[in-house]
């Protein structure tokens, strides 16, 4: 199929929900996701422009790949803190 063609993209998005979508999804997991949906968003952006629908989906996962993100740093921050 290659890197750029649809199916690719939408397998690599899901990919990357398994990862951030799991409860107990690792730091390193939360990260892995939102690189590779950052790594998506710019190559569909490119490959079918901002207003294709999947190129939408993908934004959406991102972004809540990157709140989970988010929230799990300060978790981790707030638990280095009370050691």
């Amino acid at each position: 199929l290659g890197n750029d063609h649809l199916m690719t993209f939408k397998f690599r998005r899901m990919y990357a929900q398994c990862l951030y979508g799991n409860a107990d999804s690792s730091l390193d997991d939360l990260t892995a996701a939102v690189a590779t949906l950052e790594d998506l968003d710019q190559r569909m952006t490119r490959a079918y422009g901002t207003v294709h629908p999947q190129t939408y989906h993908t934004r959406g996962r991102l972004k809540e790949a990157r709140e989970k993100l988010a929230r799990a740093r300060a978790r981790h921050c707030q638990y280095i803190h009370n050691k």
